[in-house]
Parts: structure tokens; C-alpha cells; sequence
């Protein structure tokens, strides 16, 4: 009988189920069967069937699940957020048990691989461990879950025996990347989303809150007494904000020291991705350049290639050192070891990063120019970008690895302190590199804040000139000297003269600009001056319609006090 492959794709309504699903079934391999299901408004019954349908009665060597989930559990359907409290519960104990004889017995290497990190926490394990005994099939799953949108995919895997990762049974491993790397786009996206509507978020659960507890006390109490219990009101109020903010489902009290090894690991693993990553830039990029400079066959200069890749190379050196000294401490890991003492060291060097992230914007804009003038450049980008072996990334994709990194840094350390005792070694250490890590954070947000200026508004304006100052303000004349744009960046204003020709025999118009000026927001004064009085400002603009004023004095406020509150 002949054994094959079959995968199945769960995608929750939050996500674009569109374009993420069709990505993943493109990225499936020749011979192997894809049942793509809805994640609502399906049963386990219903599953079964499409499974068996798929198999036409046949047996599979392998199965795929992919699907959401985390460290604890997998939300399979709608509805069924499958974990180890309702694993035996006899619906779902039934829907494995078949599901299992589906599959190649264990014997016959016969496994089922879970998409999702069940194999990074204890309770995952265990979940793993009851799958295999009611189905006598092997279970696995990823081990990793610290960096990036499902990027545990691409992680270890916990009781994997065959020699190929799960991901490469089942996917091209060039369509995988991709998605992948489209994964971390969103995911970037979606935090800056998210900040932005954090405020309005923050209001509506506020007013939901406020009718819920506005409906109940009128259900329960009289006018008098809702009057009298204002305190109640609020404690309710309170209460269901908190509540708003808890896991309702909480995660299974385990053995600190388990948890500090099972974080540390995470941390030993994220830090050799982090430095393979590095290592692409010097291997797939550095190395044939520099054997171009040598054999007299140039691609780049020296000097371009100096620009470009010394402090990578410097950053590499120091995260190289930095993980040696994690691995050695790991070797020999035991509850009393610590690893905050390896942070501050690290955290004593980060010049190197300093360095790096000055010279950040420079780099970007020498790679622009170097390909766009020097064509063999641009031709060696174009064989290099975007394969397998640069996990489907491109250089300037790459050096953006060092900017997310010590987010992660703060994650992991969060997570070793939580499972740490206070009066462990270890502690105060890992306090400090925390602060350590969330300053040095906050100065790269500062400075890609900077590099990542973008246009908020432009606003055509007409610049005024009082004719005589001394008269008084009621009486005074204005002239209009020229006309003006102002280019409002998120923390910049750049005014500019605008001129206007025509084109013969054409309705269209075309406009330059000149630039005058570009002031600091944190350094701009603004007032809205009544009509009537002149004002003392180095431009005094006048807009065509007045509806325009304010909504242009409104932004521009608006920006200058978010630039304030930073």
C-alpha cells in the first residue's frame, strides 16, 4: 500500500484567511494531501470525515496539523481549545482515538506532527504524552516559542525521530520562509496598530464596563439605593477591568526550577538562531565580496564594503562570545546556576551596538546607491536576496535582526526572573539586566523614531507681511508676500516656498518647492492668532478656507504633544 503525507490548515476569523491559507497550501509539497477546513462552524465529526475522505480508506505514514494554538494547548475548531483538562473528556478523547487510526501505528514510523509549540512548556509535553498512549501513534511538536510570529515552526521538535524536520515533510522550505517572513511583516504591523488604537480600545472597554454595571445595579436596586452606592458602582467597575486583563485560563503551577530551565534553554536557542542569522550576512554576503576584492574581480570597493558590513561583523563577534558563554554555563545547568551575571557583562559592551545602529541609516542608503550605480552589485544581490539559504530575506531584511533582538532580550529575562525565587542568587542580577536591556531598548527606539520619519499632512498656506507694525492691531493691513507649504512629519515641521506654472494648451499645473526651513517640533511654538490682531511669528499664514485652519492647528498640536509625551 502506498503511504503519503496529509496536512490539515485551521485559520481563526481574526486572521486573513485569504491570503494566509492560500500561501500555505501553495507551499505544499508534490504528494502530499491537503484538507484545508474553516476553523468555525466545523464539528470533530465533520473532521473525521474530511480526513477519511482525503485518505480514501488508506492509511497516512504521516499527519500534519497546522493550526493556532500555544504552549499549553491547540485551538483546533471553534469551540475546541483542546489542552490537557479536556483531553479525556469522551467527544474529544473519540475524535483522537479515530483521528490516530488514520495514521501508520508508531512501530511502522507512523507520526503526527502538531504545528503548534505544545513541546516548550510542561503541560504541552504532557499533552503530547496522552496523545501518543490513546492513539499509539507518535506525537510532536515545536520546542520553541520565544522569537517571532509562528516562527516556532522553524524551531526544534520535540520528539522528532525521522532525520527531516516536520516542516520540510510537508512544505517547500522556500514558499515556508516566505510566508513566514510575511508573518513577521504582519506582525510588526499589527503592533503599531495596535498602539495606535490602544487609547480607543482603553475608552470603549471603559463604557462597557460602565453599562454593565449601570444595567445591573438597575435590575437589582432602587434609584435610592443605586444613589447610596456609588462606592459598589466603582469597586464593580474595578473589578471587571481587572478581570478584563486576567487569562482566564491560567497556567499550571509547575516547579520553579523546571520552569528556569525550560526558560533558560529558550534562551540558549533563541541566541544560536539569533547569531545563525548574523552569520548569513558574513557567509552568503561578506565572504564572496571580499574574495572578489582579493582575486583583482571587484564587485564592491574596499571602502564601500568597510561602510556596509564592519559593524555587522563587530555585532556578530560580540552576540558569537555572548552565546559561548551562555552554552557553557547551560552545559552544566542546575537551579543554583545564573546567567544575569552573563547579561551584564554583555550589557557592558553594547558600544558595539551603539556603533551599529549610528551608522544604521548610512548603511541602508550606501546599499541603495551601490546598487542602483554599480550593476555587478546589483546583479549579486539579485542571485543572493530572497533564497533558501537567506531564509527567503534580503540583506537590508537581515540588518534589521539586531534592532528586534533586545525586545526579545526583555522577554526572556522577564520570564527567568518571574521563575525565579527572591532569594535566589541570581535574582538581583537579572533585575538589573532587565533595566539594562529596557534602556538600551528605549535609546533604538529613539533612534529608529528618527530614521522612521514619515508625512502626517501637507497644507497649502499664503505667507502674510504686515505693512506697518505700529498701527494698531484693528487697523492693520496685510500683504500677501508668497505662498507656502508645510510638511508636517511626525517629528518635524518643513515649510517651503510653492510656485505654480501652467503647461500651454493644458489645464494642468504644476508645482515646485522650495526649501526655507525645517524646525524640531519640541521647539515650535504655536498660536492660534484671531484674525483681527497681527502676530508676532516668523510666518504668518492665512488659508484659503477656514475649516482648514483648524483642522491643520488641530494636527499640528496634536503631533507636537505626542513628540512632548516621547
Amino acid at each position: 500500500m502506498e503511504s503519503f503525507h496529509t496536512r490539515f490548515s485551521a485559520w481563526t476569523p481574526c486572521s486573513n484567511k485569504a491570503l494566509n491559507s492560500q500561501m500555505v497550501v501553495d507551499s505544499v509539497k508534490a504528494g502530499v494531501i491537503s484538507v484545508v477546513y474553516e476553523h468555525s462552524g466545523m464539528t470533530l465529526e465533520s473532521l473525521l470525515y474530511l480526513t477519511d475522505k482525503a485518505l480514501g480508506g488508506q492509511k497516512a505514514q504521516s499527519m500534519g496539523i497546522f493550526s493556532d494554538g500555544d504552549s499549553r494547548e491547540i485551538n483546533l475548531l471553534q469551540g475546541y481549545k483542546i489542552g490537557i483538562k479536556n483531553l479525556l473528556r469522551p467527544d474529544v478523547r473519540d475524535f483522537w482515538e479515530k483521528l490516530g487510526s488514520f495514521v501508520a501505528p508508531k512501530e511502522e514510523g507512523g507520526h503526527v506532527d502538531l504545528f503548534v509549540p505544545l513541546g516548550a512548556s510542561e503541560a504541552g509535553i504532557e499533552v503530547l504524552s496522552q496523545l501518543s498512549q490513546l492513539t499509539g501513534t507518535l506525537f510532536t511538536a515545536p520546542a520553541g516559542i520565544a522569537t517571532g510570529s509562528y516562527q516556532h515552526i522553524l524551531s526544534d521538535w520535540l520528539g522528532q525521530q525521522q532525520e527531516r524536520a516536520p516542516p520540510s515533510i510537508y512544505f517547500s522550505e522556500s514558499k515556508l520562509q516566505t510566508w513566514s517572513s510575511l508573518m513577521d511583516f504582519l506582525e510588526d504591523t499589527l503592533i503599531s496598530v495596535r498602539k495606535q488604537f490602544r487609547p480607543l480600545f482603553k475608552e470603549l472597554q471603559k463604557n462597557a464596563s460602565g453599562r454593565i454595571i449601570g444595567q445591573f445595579m438597575s435590575d437589582t436596586m432602587s434609584v435610592t439605593n443605586i444613589l447610596n452606592n456609588q462606592e459598589i458602582a466603582q469597586a464593580l467597575a474595578d473589578g471587571l477591568a481587572a478581570l478584563s486583563k486576567e487569562n482566564p485560563e491560567r497556567k499550571l503551577q509547575m516547579d520553579w526550577a523546571a520552569k528556569r530551565t525550560r526558560v533558560a534553554g529558550e534562551l540558549l536557542q533563541s541566541e544560536r538562531k539569533y547569531v545563525q542569522m548574523l552569520e548569513i550576512v558574513r557567509d552568503v554576503y561578506v565572504a564572496p565580496l571580499r574574495a572578489a576584492l582579493s582575486s583583482n574581480r571587484a564587485i564592491l570597493s574596499a571602502a564601500n564594503l568597510q561602510i556596509i558590513f564592519s559593524d555587522i561583523l563587530q555585532v556578530l563577534s560580540l552576540n558569537r562570545q555572548f552565546l559561548d558563554n551562555l552554552r557553557d554555563r547551560l552545559q552544566e545547568w542546575g537551579p543554583a546556576h545564573c546567567v544575569g551575571e552573563i547579561f551584564l557583562k554583555f550589557g557592558s559592551q553594547l558600544n558595539t551596538y551603539t556603533n551599529f545602529f549610528n551608522n544604521y541609516p548610512v548603511v541602508l542608503k550606501t546599499i541603495e546607491k551601490c546598487r542602483e550605480m554599480v550593476p555587478a552589485f546589483r546583479a549579486f544581490l539579485k542571485r543572493h536576496d530572497k533564497t533558501i539559504v537567506t531564509k527567503m530575506l534580503s540583506l537590508p531584511e537581515l540588518l534589521l535582526y539586531p534592532s528586534r533582538r533586545f525586545d526579545e532580550y526583555v522577554h526572556l529575562l522577564y520570564a527567568l526572573r518571574l521563575h525565579t525565587p527572591a532569594e535566589h542568587a541570581d535574582r538581583g542580577d537579572l533585575t538589573t539586566a532587565i533595566d539594562q536591556m529596557k534602556t538600551y531598548k528605549g535609546y533604538i527606539d529613539q533612534i529608529l523614531s528618527e530614521v522612521n520619519r514619515y508625512l502626517i499632512r501637507v497644507q497649502d498656506v499664503a505667507q502674510l507681511h504686515c505693512c506697518d507694525e505700529e498701527i494698531s492691531f484693528y487697523l492693520r493691513l496685510y500683504e500677501h508676500t508668497r505662498d507656502l507649504s508645510l510638511f508636517l512629519f511626525n517629528d518635524a515641521l518643513l515649510v517651503a516656498i510653492r510656485s505654480t506654472s501652467h503647461t500651454p494648451f493644458e489645464r494642468t499645473s504644476k508645482s515646485t518647492y522650495q526649501f526655507i526651513a525645517s524646525v524640531a517640533l519640541h521647539r515650535l511654538l504655536v498660536e492660534d492668532i484671531p484674525d483681527s490682531k497681527c502676530p508676532k511669528h516668523e510666518w504668518i499664514c492665512a488659508t484659503e478656507a477656514e475649516d482648514d485652519k483648524f483642522l491643520w492647528l488641530s494636527v499640528l498640536l496634536n503631533t507636537i504633544k505626542s513628540t512632548m509625551e516621547k
